[in-house]
């Protein structure tokens, strides 16, 4: 049963932001959408978040580059230490250069009772999050399964104000 205050699944798609990949080498991965996909800029940084994956609290280190198409955001994320099962599982075991689609990110917007709705909504819907993380007090995210029934990862993300300004000013790459 829906409860009065909780959004639907398909409200959150409808926030759809996020194209994401996995890869083991992030330098080679930009390389490979600049000359192939003519993404020229992608604004890279390190990033170590606490998560919450299979019941235990621990830090994730990643690599990003992040760039914007319009309204949507590509990032890429190589897996680095700490609890980076969630990246590191979707790479191919083999060896050499990997770049793989890993999730679509959908924003949740407004405060942390909307973040809390969302949470709500998904689990109300028999998901489970099997990743949850946070790098305080800018950006919360939830990773869904969904690989069996989409091939993918789900994300939600909320967004601090400031945080999205920032991303609001990575240059477009379409124009």
């Amino acid at each position: 049963m829906k409860l009065a205050n909780q959004m639907t699944l398909a409200a959150y798609l409808g926030n759809f932001f996020q194209l994401a990949y996995v890869t083991n080498d992030l330098e080679k991965a930009i390389d490979y959408f600049r000359n192939e996909l003519e993404i020229k800029e992608f604004t890279r940084f390190e990033s170590t978040m606490d998560v919450l994956a299979q019941g235990v609290r621990e830090q994730a280190q990643i690599k990003v580059g992040l760039a914007r198409v319009n309204d949507t955001q590509i990032e890429i994320i190589e897996p680095v230490s700490g609890a980076v099962d969630i990246y590191r599982n979707a790479l191919p075991a083999t060896e050499g250069f990997a770049l793989v689609f890993h999730h679509l990110g959908f924003k949740v917007h407004g405060d942390d009772e909307k973040w809390q709705q969302a949470l709500e909504t998904v689990r109300a819907k028999g998901h489970a999050f099997c990743v949850l993380g946070e790098v305080a007090p800018i950006v919360k995210f939830g990773y869904i399964d969904m690989r069996e029934e989409l091939g993918h990862f789900v994300e939600l993300v909320q967004f601090s104000s400031d945080l999205q300004a920032q991303m609001d000013q990575l240059p477009n790459q379409a124009a």
